[in-house]
């Protein structure tokens, strides 16, 4: 499998900070993410129409709970 070139600064980042943003153009990024998260992380995308209705009703209350979450396609 093609390993993107971005993969070894998202494991950097994953490791360092709690949250950040992934702004890059192309395909691949949901890939490259699910690869290299921890499994002490959530995973949840805004493409799913539950999660993105529970995010616009309660922001707050969707990542309670979740210390470490991947919050995918914001």
């Amino acid at each position: 499998m093609f390993t993107r070139s971005v993969e070894h600064r998202l494991e950097r980042r994953f490791r360092i900070s709690p949250r950040f943003s992934m702004l890059t153009p192309g395909a691949g990024n949901t890939t490259s993410v699910k690869r290299i998260k921890e499994a002490d992380r959530s995973y949840s995308t805004l493409d799913d129409q539950p999660a993105l209705d529970a995010v616009r009703y309660d922001p707050t209350g969707f990542i309670r709970g979740s210390d470490r979450v991947v919050i995918d396609e914001v």
